[in-house]
């Protein structure tokens, strides 16, 4: 099943003609709803984001119905035609008080090949990593896997507003981040319980990656 007819099928499921998705989608027309769900067209990163907005799982949208861990699986020997291996990293405890590191694993898993391609995102700039947490509910739910892109662009060009996984010090995050004049800032989206923070100027800061997808967002 094609990414458009997963849209359709998702969209009817929830009972709305292609106007209705369209008017929930700032931007967006009927017209262009109409051509990503007939293939005519391919849906941009911008309408995927709105739609996982709505609801959508986007592992499901991407992938298909099966769960994620069914299709990022952890490695094998023998890797499919269709699918890439990846190497894995983690979140684990820190020193300081409820803070995480992000390390290497030495493990691979697999993730199909399609999904990396509609992502623009070479394998070897690829990493899985599972969230920790709620600090990005509802976005991003603890234990979602997340394909991150650890490409020199993506590390030294943040993109405000996107998820970043990135350090300050030795404690790791999981954020948006958004620049302003002099400063930079890392963003929930559960911001009732986590306010938005000031990166300190004066810590050692890094970006890991960008998250390119996960169960629930990009």
């Amino acid at each position: 099943m094609t990414i458009g007819k997963r849209i359709r099928t998702w969209r009817e499921t929830n009972g709305w003609t292609i106007p209705d998705l369209a008017d929930r989608i700032e931007g967006v027309s009927a017209q262009s709803v109409g051509r990503y769900e007939r293939g005519e067209r391919l849906p941009d990163s911008a309408f995927l984001e709105a739609l996982v907005r709505l609801g959508c799982d986007p592992v499901v949208l991407l992938l298909g119905s099966q769960a994620a861990q069914s299709q990022v699986q952890t490695h094998s020997p023998g890797v499919a035609p269709d699918a890439v291996e990846v190497e894995c990293l983690a979140f684990s405890a820190s020193a300081g008080y409820g803070a995480l590191a992000i390390n290497e694993t030495g493990k691979k898993a697999t993730v199909r090949r399609d999904v990396l391609e509609r992502l623009n995102l070479r394998p070897e700039f690829a990493r899985l990593v599972k969230a920790n947490g709620d600090s990005m509910l509802p976005t991003i739910h603890h234990d979602d896997p997340l394909i991150i892109d650890v490409s020199k662009t993506a590390r030294s060009s943040p993109i405000d507003n996107k998820v970043y996984v990135f350090t300050i010090g030795d404690e790791a995050y999981l954020k948006r981040l958004r620049r302003e004049p002099g400063r930079l800032v890392m963003i929930s989206d559960n911001r009732e319980n986590f306010p938005e923070r000031v990166v300190p100027a004066e810590e050692p800061f890094r970006i890991v990656g960008r998250v390119m997808w996960g169960e629930r967002e990009l």
